[in-house]
């Protein structure tokens, strides 16, 4: 048998499309709040949702102002937020989505 390599996937929750992990911004849920998380060495293990590096796809996940966080099928923890920290959150994700899309190579479009 020969090796493979596996990518995990995960789902975008401002379009729905599935894709592989290291292609979105991931966005976790911290003892502050909610943060934005850019390099994998930062990342520690906890409640996470994924996103586009799309603004498009950003603007979806914080339209209603709150995050759902899944805890199993049945418990999630909904994070509402104030109009000040949705903003603060849109400047982390342009910042992290940029580099993101420089990482992969893909153009500097915000759809």
């Amino acid at each position: 048998m020969g090796s493979r390599s596996f990518r995990p996937i995960r789902q975008c929750l401002g379009c729905r499309e599935r894709v592989a992990q290291d292609e979105l911004v991931r966005l976790q849920l911290t003892q502050t709040g909610v943060a934005i998380v850019e390099h994998p060495d930062q990342r520690r293990s906890g409640r996470s949702v994924y996103c586009c590096p799309k603004l498009g796809c950003f603007d979806k996940l914080v339209r209603r102002r709150e995050i759902v966080f899944k805890r199993s099928k049945y418990d999630k923890i909904i994070v509402c937020l104030t109009p000040k920290q949705v903003d603060r959150l849109r400047y982390a994700f342009k910042h992290a989505a940029r580099r993101l899309r420089a990482d992969l190579g893909v153009g500097p479009k915000d759809n």
